[in-house]
C-alpha cells in the first residue's frame, strides 16, 4: 500500500516537473533578429578580438599580486596583434579612395585623349570643309574664264581690223574687260596641299597680263585701269618690263620677283602688295602708292619716284637709286638698305626723329642723309587754310654740289618727259619693244672727271640697234632761256618743243 503511494506521488511530481518544463519553454524569449547587436559584437570582436578581452580578463583576475609571466606575454602579444591588425585595416580603407581616385583619373585622361583625337578630327573637318567651299569657288571663278576666251577673241578681232591702225578698243569691249576684271573675285586655293593664307585671283593676273601683252593704245588703257580692278591678282614672277601701268589698282596683289623695267606706274596702287625681289629699273613711278607694301630685297635703280609713297612698306636690303622728291617715309623699314645717289628733296615723314632712327638701321652705301639734308618743320593746310597736321621735311643742304647735280637732272629729266611730243615719242618706243632711256651727256654742273660741263643740258636717247642713225635722238636744254629743242642726225631737222611752264619755274627755285 505505502509503495503505491510512493509510485502515485512520483507520477504527479513528474507530471508537475513536465507541466513547469513546458511552462518554461513557454516562457523562453525568441533570439532577437536585429542586426545592431550582431554588428556590435562584430565590431568589438574586430577591434579588441576574443582573445585580448580573455587574456585581460585573466591579467584582472591575477592582479594585484598574482600576476603570471605567460599572462603578461599574452595580453602583449594579443595588443600587437590587434594593432597590427587595426593598422592593416586603416591601411586598406586609406588605399580604397586612393584607388578611386586613380581609377578616376585613369578614366578622365582616357576621355581627355578622345576628346582632344575628336578635336582633330572636327579640325580636320573644318578644314576640309573651308578647302571645299574656297575650291568651289575657285571652280565658280574658272567659268569666268571662257568668258576671258570670249574677250580676247573679240579684242583680237578689233585689233586685226586694218581701219584700227592706233590699236583701240570699242567702249562695249572696255565694258567687257572691266566687268570681268570685278567679277574675277579673289579666293584661297590649294598650293602644295594647303591653302594659301591669304585670297588671291589668278584669272585677274592672266586678264592683266593678256591686256599688256596686247599693246593696245594707251588712251585705251587709261580707261580701262581707270575703272577695272586688278586689286589680289596673283602674278608671281610677272615680266612687266616696258609695260604701261598708268593708274592701275595692284594693290594687295602678290607679284613677288616681278619686273617692272621701263615700266610706267605713275599714279599705280600697289598698297599691301607683296613685292619682295622686284626690279624697277628706269621706271616712271609719279605718285604711285606702295604703303605697307612688302618690298624686301627690291631693287629701284634711276627710277622717277617723284610723290610716291613708301609709308610703312618693309623695304629691307633693297638698292635706292633715283628721284624720290616728295616722297612720304613715314614708317618705313629700310634695314641694311642701300642708298645710292638718291633724290630726296621735300621727302616728308611726321616723326621728329626719323633721321636719327636711320642710324640702327644699318643703311649702305655712298649717300648719307644728314651729310646731304637738313630737316625743316612744315604744316598741312586743309582747303581753308587751317593747319591739318605737322611734318618735317628733307630740305637739300646748300654745300652739296653733287646732291645739287642730282637734283638739278632730275628735274630737267621731269622737264622733258613733259614735252608732249616726247611723251608721244617715247610711248611709242616702249610699244615697239625699245628699252633706250636718256642718257646725259653735258651739264652745266658735272664736274671735269664726271664728264662734259657746258651751259647747256645735253641727253642722248639711243635705240638698242645703235647702227641705225635715225634711232638716236639729241635732247638739248637751256636752263638761261627754258628753251628745249631735239637734233635727229639723221634727218639734220631741229625741233623747238613745249613744255609745261612749272616744271621750268621749279627748274629756277631750285637751280639758278
Amino acid at each position: 500500500m505505502q509503495e503505491k503511494d510512493k509510485l502515485r506521488q512520483l507520477e504527479q511530481e513528474n507530471a508537475s516537473l513536465r507541466s513547469a518544463l513546458r511552462a518554461a519553454e513557454t516562457a523562453k524569449p525568441k533570439r532577437s533578429t536585429s542586426i545592431w547587436p550582431w554588428l556590435k559584437r562584430a565590431t568589438t570582436s574586430a577591434i579588441l578580438g576574443k582573445n585580448l578581452k580573455q587574456s585581460i580578463n585573466q591579467l584582472y583576475t591575477e592582479l594585484p599580486r598574482n600576476v603570471q609571466q605567460d599572462t603578461m606575454a599574452e595580453v602583449t602579444a594579443n595588443l600587437l596583434h590587434r594593432l597590427t591588425r587595426i593598422g592593416i585595416f586603416a591601411l586598406v580603407v586609406g588605399l580604397v579612395p586612393l584607388l578611386i581616385l586613380l581609377t578616376q583619373t585613369w578614366i578622365l585622361d582616357n576621355q581627355n585623349e578622345k576628346l582632344e583625337h575628336q578635336n582633330e578630327l572636327i579640325s580636320s573637318q573644318n578644314l576640309l570643309l573651308d578647302q571645299q567651299i574656297n575650291l568651289e569657288e575657285g571652280n565658280r571663278r574658272s567659268s569666268y574664264v571662257f568668258l576671258m576666251s570670249n574677250i580676247m577673241d573679240k579684242i583680237d578681232e578689233e585689233l586685226k581690223n586694218t581701219r584700227n591702225g592706233r590699236r583701240q578698243l570699242s567702249e562695249e569691249i572696255i565694258g567687257r574687260i572691266v566687268s570681268l576684271s570685278h567679277a574675277f573675285r579673289p579666293y584661297r586655293y590649294l598650293e602644295n596641299n594647303r591653302l594659301i593664307p591669304t585670297p588671291l585671283s589668278p584669272e585677274r593676273g592672266q586678264l592683266l597680263y593678256a591686256l599688256v601683252n596686247s599693246r593696245l593704245d594707251l588712251p585705251t588703257y587709261d580707261d580701262i585701269f581707270a575703272k577695272a580692278n586688278f586689286s589680289y591678282s596673283d602674278l608671281p614672277r610677272a615680266n612687266f618690263a616696258g609695260a604701261y601701268l598708268k593708274g592701275i589698282n595692284l594693290s594687295y596683289a602678290n607679284i613677288n620677283h616681278g619686273n617692272f623695267k621701263d615700266a610706267i606706274l605713275d599714279g599705280a596702287n600697289f598698297q599691301q602688295s607683296q613685292l619682295d625681289y622686284a626690279i624697277f629699273d628706269n621706271t616712271l613711278m609719279n605718285e604711285a602708292n606702295f604703303r605697307q607694301a612688302n618690298l624686301e630685297h627690291s631693287q629701284w635703280y634711276n627710277v622717277l619716284a617723284q610723290g610716291i609713297s613708301l609709308a610703312m612698306a618693309n623695304v629691307r636690303a633693297g638698292f635706292f637709286n633715283g628721284d624720290f622728291s616728295n616722297a612720304e617715309l613715314e614708317g618705313i623699314i629700310l634695314h641694311d638698305a642701300t642708298l645710292n645717289y638718291i633724290v630726296l628733296r621735300n621727302a616728308f615723314f611726321f616723326n621728329s626723329n626719323w633721321v636719327n632712327r636711320m642710324a640702327q638701321y644699318n643703311l649702305k652705301g655712298s649717300f648719307s642723309l644728314t651729310d646731304n639734308y637738313n630737316i625743316e618743320q612744315d604744316y598741312i593746310f586743309d582747303s581753308g587754310r587751317n593747319i591739318q597736321d605737322t611734318v618735317f621735311r628733307l630740305i637739300p643742304r646748300n654745300d652739296t654740289p653733287q646732291l645739287q647735280f642730282s637734283i638739278c637732272e632730275s628735274l630737267v629729266l621731269n622737264l622733258i618727259r613733259s614735252a608732249p611730243a616726247l611723251q608721244k615719242l617715247d610711248q611709242e618706243l616702249r610699244q615697239q619693244g625699245d628699252r633706250s632711256k636718256y642718257e646725259l651727256q653735258s651739264s652745266p654742273y658735272l664736274l671735269a672727271e664726271e664728264g662734259l660741263q657746258d651751259s647747256l643740258f645735253t641727253f642722248s636717247r639711243s635705240g638698242q640697234d645703235t647702227t641705225q642713225f635715225d634711232q638716236v635722238l639729241w635732247v638739248k636744254f637751256d636752263p638761261e632761256d627754258g628753251r628745249l629743242w631735239t637734233i635727229s642726225p639723221a634727218a639734220g631737222e631741229i625741233t623747238i618743243h613745249k613744255y609745261q611752264k612749272e616744271m621750268y619755274d621749279n627748274f629756277l627755285q631750285n637751280c639758278q
